[in-house]
This record gives C-alpha cells, structure tokens and sequence, in this order.
C-alpha cells in the first residue's frame, strides 16, 4: 500500500472515531437530561405527597387519550375517558384564562388543555377554600391558568387539576399541591408538559 493510501486510510479512520465520538457525546448529553427531568419530576411529586395526602387527594393519573379533534362549536363533544376529561374532541376557541364564576364546557376547557394551559375545577368547596383558592389564581395572574366551577365533578372530588393527558382529584385544595402540578405540566416551564400545541397561545 502506498504512503498516499495509507494516510488517507489513517484520515478516513480519524474522521470515523471522531464521528463516533460526536455521536456518543449528544446521546449521553441527551440521556443525562431525560434522567435530569425524570429527577426533577420525582422530586417535585414527593416534594406535595403529604400535603396530597392530607387535601385528600389521589395520584396524578394519566387517562387514556381520547383524541384532539375539533368539532362545531354547536355539537357535543363524546369518548372522554375521564371526569373531567384531559383530552378529546373540542371546540376550535379556547376558554381564556383567569376566574370564571360560570361553568364552562368540557369541549371549550379541553383546548385550553392542547394549549399547555392548567385548569382547575371546583365544586362544593368550602368558602373559605374557594376564597384562598380564587385569590391565588389572581396572584398568579397567569396566561394559562383558569379556574372554573364544575357541578358535574364526582361526589367525592371538590377539586380537579387538569392539564393534557393529567389529572389529579382531591376533597380540599392545597396551595402546595397546586403548584407542584403547575410546575410539572403547564407551559411553558412545566417540567412534564404533553399538550401537542404547548407553545400556542390561549
């Protein structure tokens, strides 16, 4: 072999070793974050599960998805796989953020949830819960947090946090609960946000 072919042999086996190298870099970097955020996911939950337990709450579920479609403002969405649900048909205008002192429809709530956005829903809490719960959604003041009335909750629910794909019931609201599911699943910081239009605006 000649000198010539032998160098662009050693080159070419450089170039390999260095794309390797390359390759094994972003995928370790890539990996060290997933298991970063699957860190800071656990941490977050275990951080509220006492309080969790003490606002009588359950687990932060996962429903099956039913879909994302839109639908006329006039038609009844349906195939909800949970109260309330976390996904679905839904209609094309989103719910707006804030405090609503009106129920919403489900088809109108979902779509804030496609957005990235949190809502919260109430039904037979206490005065004196509803008024901490109220003033706390104002001091947040967010773009993607709205807090609605629901009569429609199961008996033993007085508070549903719903984000896409999320949902966690509880008997009593608890400021710490809330905002350790704000941080996991409402955009854009959230550390576990799975709504498809995340970075669309409500």
């Amino acid at each position: 072999m000649s000198r010539a072919a032998s160098r662009r042999r050693r080159k070419k086996g450089l170039r390999v070793v260095a794309a390797v190298g390359v390759a094994v870099l972003v995928v370790g970097f890539f990996a060290v974050r997933v298991v970063q955020k699957r860190r800071d996911i656990s941490r977050i939950v275990d951080s509220t599960t006492d309080e969790a337990r003490s606002a009588g709450c359950g687990g932060i579920r996962t429903p099956r998805s039913a879909g994302r479609t839109h639908i006329a403002n006039d038609r009844t969405g349906s195939g909800y796989t949970s109260n309330p649900p976390t996904s679905g048909s839904h209609f094309t205008n989103t719910a707006g953020t804030g405090v609503s002192a009106a129920e919403v429809p489900n088809e109108r709530l979902i779509h804030n949830l496609e957005h990235g956005g949190v809502v919260i829903h109430h039904n037979r809490l206490a005065d004196d819960q509803l008024a901490a719960l109220t003033e706390k959604v104002r001091d947040l003041d967010d773009a993607k947090l709205l807090l609605v009335p629901n009569s429609a909750l199961p008996a033993t629910t007085n508070v549903a946090l719903t984000a896409w794909g999320r949902l966690q019931t509880c008997e009593r609201y608890d400021a710490d609960v809330l905002d350790g599911f704000l941080r996991l699943y409402m955009a854009p910081d959230g550390r576990d946000v799975a709504a498809p239009e995340k970075d669309q605006p409500l």
